[in-house]
């Protein structure tokens, strides 16, 4: 049966597809969010951007043809791929990775997650006694994002549905894996080259503007106080114009923290105690 799934880095024109796929590929991520603790609170943690994608790759590159390798037709000796590797850590420049994720019956999955363009930020290879020839390597990647001022350019998407039968969603299998070289080799030279981004139509989303929301203008009939359990003093308000700066998640008797039309710190009330005005938040 041949081997669909496959795994591409594009650099400078030039596209690799590793001889080998590993036996797991990790993609991982994490946000390094704040976290602070608020007097009358305690701790609070404040979401930040999550920080670039990782992916880490440990496998080997045989020094001799194999009817393991994922394509007899593109083998290439250990040396091909450690020049390609080390010239692009070098260089400093953006590699494309891309996975094609095709099954054993070569119907295309998760077609969603697609790859993205990545720096090389480790590289060791070595070899082992008994195995002359092949050439043991670790591939550490860090997912690249371009800071500089790009244009935007919207298109419509014009996908179609997929093939019905297993026997048309084969044949899909092996001319997207051949558009998807194309495509790669197509987007290192020229993509970087001319900055612009693809983006899809989506419908614009709008808050209601009654909802309770960080940010709404209400009006505030009821009382405050210094912590989202309602404990210590309360300060009645009666028409009180406030802002909503934080809606605390849970089942706390007073989630909503909020601020006089100045900005000055009020404290925390209860939702049935506010009335939203209009809308301040944007979307």
């Amino acid at each position: 049966m041949a081997n669909f799934y496959s795994i591409y880095f594009t650099h400078n024109g030039q596209v690799v597809r590793l001889p080998h796929n590993p036996s797991e590929l990790p993609d991982t991520q994490d946000a390094s969010n704040g976290e602070y603790n608020v007097l009358g609170l305690g701790p609070v943690m404040v979401p930040r951007t999550p920080n670039q994608r990782k992916i880490s790759i440990s496998n080997y590159f045989p020094g001799h043809v194999s009817a393991s390798l994922t394509s007899l037709l593109s083998y290439r000796a250990p040396e091909y791929y450690i020049e390609f590797f080390r010239q692009a850590m070098e260089s400093g420049n953006p590699v494309l990775y891309t996975p094609v994720r095709i099954n054993e019956m070569g119907v295309p999955y998760a077609m969603s997650l697609t790859g993205y363009y990545v720096l090389v930020t480790r590289f060791d290879y070595r070899e082992k006694g008994g195995e002359t020839g092949d050439f043991y390597y670790d591939l550490e990647c860090v997912e690249w994002r371009d800071y500089s001022p790009r244009r935007v350019q919207v298109v419509q998407d014009t996908a179609q549905g997929t093939a019905s039968t297993a026997s048309a969603a084969q044949s899909a299998a092996v001319s997207a894996l051949a558009r998807t070289v194309t495509q790669t080799a197509a987007a290192a030279v020229s993509g970087a080259a001319s900055g612009a981004l693809a983006a899809s139509l989506e419908p614009s989303r709008r808050t209601p503007s009654r909802q309770l929301v960080v940010g709404s203008l209400c009006t505030l009939d009821g009382a405050y106080y210094q912590s989202p359990d309602g404990s210590g003093p309360q300060t009645p308000a009666a028409g009180l114009q406030v802002t909503v700066s934080r809606i605390e998640a849970g089942t706390r008797r007073a989630p909503v923290y909020v601020k006089d039309t100045a900005g000055r710190a009020l404290g925390w009330t209860g939702k049935e105690m506010l009335r939203v005005v209009s809308n301040a938040a944007k979307n």
